[in-house]
């Protein structure tokens, strides 16, 4: 009777064993199947146009918005003024987010260095589903001095001082 006892515990302890092994095998599946359907490619173009100013270090960022408000960004160029640009990378996009384009910049002119930046939304619509085909989003024209719908600050840079020391 106890040798009974003990080979039906040790074949209850198998047969969980193997159901325990085949939940994990397959909520690993739906979770690769789930990863793999939302992965998307992103390919932004468009030239950053500076109407005859200067500009110096401009930013280009792609960056995607999660649900917890974090940031992650999928691709980043630096640029001058003038300059075409193309952006492209790979990222799950999952509940219909959308993918932003920030542009970051400084010019200095009359004693004054300013950073501006301007985002632009780029759709899901626009992101192509496989990561082997290619679907381009062209901005066209982004004219720098007319992008301040995320803020703009200028700092005054200080004169240059010159002290003559004088000894007596």
């Amino acid at each position: 009777m106890i040798r009974l006892k003990h080979e039906i515990k040790q074949d209850l302890e198998m047969i969980l064993e193997k159901i325990l092994a085949f939940l994990l095998i397959f909520i690993l599946k739906i979770i690769s199947v789930e990863s793999l359907r939302g992965l998307r490619r992103i390919q932004v173009s468009g030239k950053i146009i500076c109407n005859k100013r200067y500009a110096s270090n401009i930013d280009v960022f792609l960056f995607q918005k999660h649900l917890t408000k974090r940031l992650s960004v999928v691709a980043k160029s630096h640029l001058k003024c003038n300059e075409a640009f193309s952006l492209r990378g790979y990222r799950h996009l999952l509940f219909n987010r959308a993918v932003f384009l920030f542009v970051k910049y400084s010019y200095s002119g009359r004693n004054m260095l300013c950073e501006a930046k301007g985002k632009i939304e780029v759709l899901k619509a626009n992101t192509e589903r496989s990561i082997f085909k290619s679907k381009t989003y062209n901005l066209g024209g982004i004219n720098l001095f007319n992008l301040y719908n995320q803020g703009r600050r200028c700092h005054f840079l200080k004169k240059n001082l010159s002290f003559k020391v004088v000894h007596r």
